[in-house]
């Protein structure tokens, strides 16, 4: 009962007189009131715990344990490490599905789950982030491994870094960059520990793939049991759409639907192009009868499990010969297909070592302008220059890549890519590597432009390996054996969540 219905029981009495159920009332009321006393005194400890947690030091809820992987506990500050990288992975996703970055995220209903917010969605993978990490941490520790100096010296210049990247991103502090980044709770204590444990965790998993090796007759196998998983396709298609019509509902409502039996009659017309098609020159002439402004399309390079359902199989056929055509219903349609041949990657790799200097959009506009090309290129005529004045080694061009290129993937190895396979680089590099004659030693300098960057690279040609194939299947079995490694780990070492998670993304 509250106060004001308590005030208005006495003020009914004194005007009335005591009665029988009135007693009866108030016995029940002083029998609730003392059984209730703990649960009160109990609720309310926990409530003046959470006012003094706000009052006194309002980053204390973020040190509550929020999630337990194996016997360890691990606070909400520590998770929103985790949170805030969920958060920064699947911004360019949010961001498409229109997301309002300014409003709470628990309000904002996540197309990617079958029911919850956004919140929820950053949530889910942040504890399935630190669930691995945290585990194969644990399991790491458990065999004694140890962080290496160069990944300790990578957590000291991170952590060196950070004043530089608050004052460029307009904070005065450190503490305050960082709680614009993780949120409340985090610190340079939690964050170098988070640093320190996801370097000793890429070190270790890199020395557990390290043990998977296998004999060349293993991968053979392995490529020969996967060749439709691995292997490339050419062909030809035309797709003839199935008649539609408009339709409308008993509510109003109009659709379009494919017309009854329409399937069978595209399919019809398909075969009888088929009947015409000897060639692509005859595919073509065949098409352009059937309908004006037709035209065949190409897919080459294709992997199976990028091609139609329809004809999949059948393209990956391994008694498929080239010239082969066929006819095939999907759901909507029918499609003539002619296979033009298959790629079975058995072809040497290559090898090099290259030095990038980026173009650098000097004026802002979003655009790579001729000038600024040009100096992009004529530094790396400076650097070529350099190298042929003085011994033309790989070892001199190695060390010229380290002090020179751009690529932060490889200019600490001295520029070197090794097992490349065709496609794997931008189109100039790979018709370098690639073409007939190549010879361990020459060079070439060539433009490059991905969507990500523009410059120009000076390419040296390091020789061939072993056959791309291999180096496929190798690729492919170490990661399903650990896979399958890491699942047992991860098994070992359960995940549960406790009562700090809900000050995570907070």
């Amino acid at each position: 009962m509250s106060a004001s219905s308590e005030k208005k029981r006495r003020q009914a009495e004194r005007l009335q007189g005591p009665t029988k159920k009135a007693e009866l009332q108030r016995e029940a009321e002083e029998k609730a009131r003392k059984s209730s006393m703990k649960l009160r005194l109990i609720t309310g400890a926990i409530a003046l715990f959470v006012v003094f947690c706000l009052v006194v030091n309002s980053s204390l809820p973020f040190h509550l344990t929020a999630v337990k992987v194996g016997d360890e506990a691990y606070s909400a500050a520590e998770m929103n490490y985790f949170y805030a990288n969920a958060y920064y992975e699947y911004s360019e996703y949010m961001n498409m599905f229109g997301v309002d970055f300014n409003a709470p995220l628990q309000s904002q209903e996540c197309l990617l789950m079958e029911d919850g917010t956004w919140h929820d969605f950053l949530s889910e993978s942040a504890v399935e982030s630190a669930h691995g990490m945290f585990s194969l941490h644990q399991e790491a520790m458990s065999e004694g491994f140890q962080l290496s100096a160069e990944g300790q010296k990578a957590v000291d210049e991170a952590m060196a870094s950070l004043p530089e990247y608050a004052e460029a991103n307009g904070f005065d502090s450190v503490d305050k960059y960082l709680l614009a980044l993780y949120g409340t709770g985090m610190t340079q204590e939690i964050l170098r520990d988070m640093i320190t444990k996801g370097n000793l965790v890429n070190e270790y998993v890199n020395s557990v793939a390290a043990e998977f090796t296998y004999e060349a007759s293993e991968l053979e196998a392995y490529y020969d049991e996967h060749a439709d998983e691995f292997n490339l396709y050419d062909l030809s298609y035309y797709f003839i759409a199935a008649e539609t019509e408009e339709v409308t509902d008993a509510d109003g409502n109009t659709s379009t639907q494919i017309v009854e039996g329409a399937e069978e009659v595209a399919l019809a017309d398909a075969v009888s192009i088929a009947t015409e098609i000897t060639d692509r020159a005859s595919f073509d002439a065949a098409v352009a009868a059937y309908k004006e402004g037709a035209v065949v399309s190409d897919a080459a390079g294709s992997l199976k499990s990028n091609l139609n359902i329809a004809y999949a199989d059948w393209v990956a056929d391994a008694a498929r010969q080239a010239g082969d055509v066929e006819t095939f219903m999907s759901a909507n349609g029918a499609y003539i297909v002619m296979f033009n041949g298959m790629d079975d990657n058995k072809y040497p790799t290559t090898a090099m070592r290259h030095i990038l200097v980026k173009t650098v959009d000097a004026d802002g506009d979003g655009v790579y302008s001729d000038d600024e090309k040009a100096k992009a290129k004529a530094a790396v005529e400076a650097i070529e220059a350099e190298w042929l004045a003085g011994e033309k080694t790989e070892e001199s061009f190695a060390a010229l890549a380290g002090l020179h290129s751009e690529d932060a993937g490889s200019n600490g190895n001295g520029g070197l890519y090794e097992e490349i396979g065709k496609g794997d680089m931008v189109g100039e590099i790979d018709a370098f590597l690639f073409a007939e004659d190549r010879q361990i030693g020459d060079t070439a300098i060539v433009h490059g432009n991905n969507g990500g960057y523009d410059g120009y690279h000076l390419v040296f040609f390091a020789g061939e390996g072993d056959s791309y194939h291999l180096a496929l299947a190798e690729n492919a079995k170490m990661n399903k054996d650990y896979a399958a490694w890491e699942e047992g780990v991860l098994a070992k070492y359960t995940v549960s969540e406790a009562f700090g998670l809900r000050f995570m993304g907070k």
